[in-house]
């Protein structure tokens, strides 16, 4: 579970390497890389990578690099400002999403935030 390496990386005082993925060889690069040095990674689709690539796409080859290497590998797609491509993200099964309310107007990024709440 992502939130167990999160606050273990917290309490041992170490960064959790999160980094933006925009093909299948960067993301193959990066567990490569996590492998050898024995630490998790978060693998982040940016909203075009996401629609470009297919939610369920990158979360089937997130999760088929997590059974290919000896480390945790997790998905996140980050900074999304479209309501609609966030939840998808989530029923797709990603691990963590993160909503972007700055292009927005205060009011309505407070709206929004309750609605995904």
């Amino acid at each position: 579970m992502m939130e167990n390496y999160l606050l273990r990386a917290k309490h041992e005082n170490y960064a959790l390497g999160s980094f933006n993925v925009n093909t299948y060889d960067e993301m193959v690069a990066l567990c490569e890389t996590a492998a050898r040095l024995g630490k998790p990674l978060i693998l982040m689709a940016s909203m075009s990578c996401a629609r470009f690539m297919g939610e369920k796409t990158f979360v089937k080859l997130v999760q088929a690099l997590n059974d290919a290497y000896p480390i945790d590998v997790y998905s996140h797609l980050d900074h999304c400002t479209d309501q609609e491509l966030l939840l998808r993200c989530i029923d797709a099964g990603f691990d963590s999403v993160m909503f972007d309310g700055s292009p927005t107007a205060t009011s309505a990024a407070f709206f929004w935030r309750a609605s995904l709440a």
